[in-house]
């Protein structure tokens, strides 16, 4: 009998903390207080960079939806939006209680610059005529040895 009490009790102490821990969560993702901010990126580039919401980086664009989607308190907050070889997307936004509102995110490239090529292979990127080690050799020259 006392092994079939501590079995129910640690059930019933486990189901508390899983509640616990979840009812928060859910009560952020239907919250009257909280402002939802969604993305939307017109290329692949756009869905592929990386957000920054008040200086502090939250993920992907193609990432916030769903259970990451963007929950914000009211007020004013800055949006970044970033990619290498393109300008960065910046605005200031102001959340309302219980809003969702789409930020367009279009990015230009910025002069001179190249945007990265995905489809880039390790090892493509050497010198014509010259073999990785030459190469190493080349970078490495008038550094001290150890």
């Amino acid at each position: 009998m006392i092994k079939r009490l501590g079995f129910r009790s640690a059930t019933l102490l486990l189901t508390q903390l899983c509640f616990i821990l979840a009812a928060p969560h859910a009560a952020a993702q239907n919250s009257k207080v909280m402002g939802e901010v969604k993305f939307q990126g017109a290329t692949k580039v756009e869905r592929d960079s990386g957000v920054w919401i008040d200086g502090d980086y939250v993920g992907y664009i193609k990432e916030l939806k769903g259970d990451k989607k963007v929950l914000l308190l009211p007020g004013r907050h800055e949006i970044a939006v970033r990619q290498a070889g393109y300008a960065d997307f910046a605005r200031e936004i102001v959340v309302e209680p219980g809003q969702s509102q789409t930020i367009r995110v279009l990015l230009r490239l910025i002069p001179g610059a190249h945007p990265p090529d995905r489809r880039a292979r390790r090892g493509s990127s050497l010198s014509a005529g010259k073999s990785r080690k030459a190469q190493d050799q080349d970078c490495s020259a008038g550094l001290p040895d150890f």
